[in-house]
């Protein structure tokens, strides 16, 4: 999708070089200097927690309250309403053909 930012073809070798040919880096100092990564490691955490078989079990374990269906609804209400308003706070547009 980089390619189709490209406003210039001037620019399209030096992103394919960039892209393709790998420089010895410090990977730590990447890290503290990317700030889009920095942000993005809470929500890669939170991925590997969810998507491991302990919240499924500890699911099981409370489905049976019924006041747990209630909160399980109001969780996902949150976290839809949380989704809908990063995409609106931020300057990203995540859809691939605004620019065209």
């Amino acid at each position: 999708w980089t390619i189709f930012r490209l406003e210039k073809t001037s620019d399209l070798l030096y992103v394919l070089k960039t892209m393709f040919i790998f420089k010895e880096s410090n990977f730590i100092i990447l890290l503290l200097e990317n700030v889009n990564i920095m942000q993005a490691i809470p929500y890669m955490l939170l991925g590997i927690v969810f998507s491991t078989p302990i919240i499924d079990k500890t699911l099981k374990k409370i489905n049976n309250i019924r006041s747990f269906k209630i909160l399980e609804d109001l969780v996902i209400y949150a976290i839809f309403l949380l989704a809908i308003l990063k995409l609106v706070g931020s300057t990203y547009n995540p859809f691939i053909y605004f620019r065209f």
